[in-house]
């Protein structure tokens, strides 16, 4: 009787493990659509605020349906992170990708997009220390050596920058962002003049 107890209760507890990554799945998975929903409305809208807000907004609500479903999952909390920086919540960005390396130190993405919010902060150094740790763990990511050159050229290591932005395109020759930073880059290597880019680093997507 016991064994046929623990067999049942044994059961009953993967069918409730399965209904719950069931469920996270769901939310995961839609909060991940609605983000790239948000990102592409910003990019292609960026002038109505309201639009681009409301779907992040939305996503970031889909998001912690899934978190409280499986609080340690480290892909959707540093999703919920991208959404953050896309709204320009950097607190609350920084302590995404901050929990996402604590579950997972090698998290390439959010070690990348760490060294974003850093760059808006401009502790410029432990942004590049943070985009090198993001690289030893992927080196085949052009949007992270891309974004480890834009560093490097705000530290004024524009050699460096060069060199990286041009790892980029070769890694992804349609990588438009990195051409422009490459070739502004050199333009200002053969003649020295102030540069302040705009739009030119990009996050890691969604795996």
């Amino acid at each position: 009787a016991d064994v046929a107890l623990a067999r049942e209760l044994a059961e009953a507890d993967l069918d409730g493990e399965t209904r719950l990554e069931t469920l996270f799945s769901v939310e995961d998975q839609q909060g991940r659509l609605e983000l790239e929903v948000g990102k592409k409305a910003k990019l292609q809208d960026h002038e109505v605020e309201a639009k681009w807000t409301a779907l992040l907004l939305a996503a970031v609500r889909t998001i912690d349906k899934a978190l409280k479903l499986k609080p340690r999952a480290a892909d959707t909390l540093n999703n919920r992170g991208v959404a953050y920086y896309e709204l320009r919540r950097f607190p609350q960005a920084m302590d995404d990708f901050e929990r996402c390396i604590a579950i997972d130190p090698g998290h390439d993405r959010a070690l990348s997009n760490k060294a974003l919010v850093l760059r808006v902060r401009r502790d410029l150094e432990a942004a590049h220390a943070s985009l090198s740790r993001s690289i030893e763990e992927n080196p085949n990511s052009a949007i992270s050596f891309n974004n480890l050159a834009c560093i490097e050229r705000d530290l004024g290591r524009n050699g460096n920058a060069l060199r990286n932005f041009q790892r980029a395109v070769d890694m992804d020759a349609d990588y438009k962002q990195a051409m422009r930073n490459r070739d502004s880059t050199l333009r200002e290597l053969k003649e020295p003049v102030p540069i302040t880019p705009a739009t030119d680093v990009a996050m890691p997507g969604a795996p």
